[in-house]
């Protein structure tokens, strides 16, 4: 009787696992589309010399990864700054 149990937990993980996947596939799109809009997102691309939009989407996916996992995004922004914003100063 056990196994037969346990099989059944199995699928259910499973079938758990995959619809979380979507809803966190979903939520972090929405996320990133967020962040790109955002008023303090822009005002530092903004600020930028010579950050491609590939570098953009980076800084975007960065803060969205620290956050997600649960680590100020403070670094992030100092970093990009440091490269974009900043470069002439020593480091």
């Amino acid at each position: 009787m056990g196994k037969r149990g346990s099989r059944r937990a199995d699928q259910i993980g499973l079938e758990l696992d995959r619809i979380l996947e979507a809803s966190v596939r979903q939520k972090k799109i929405a996320l990133m589309e967020e962040i790109r809009k955002h008023f303090h997102f822009q005002e530092l691309i903004e600020a930028t010399r010579g950050a491609r939009n590939e570098d953009n989407e980076r800084l975007a996916h960065a803060l969205l990864e620290a956050r997600w996992q649960n680590i100020s995004v403070t670094s992030v922004v100092e970093e990009y700054a440091r490269k974009f914003i900043y470069p002439y100063r020593k480091h």
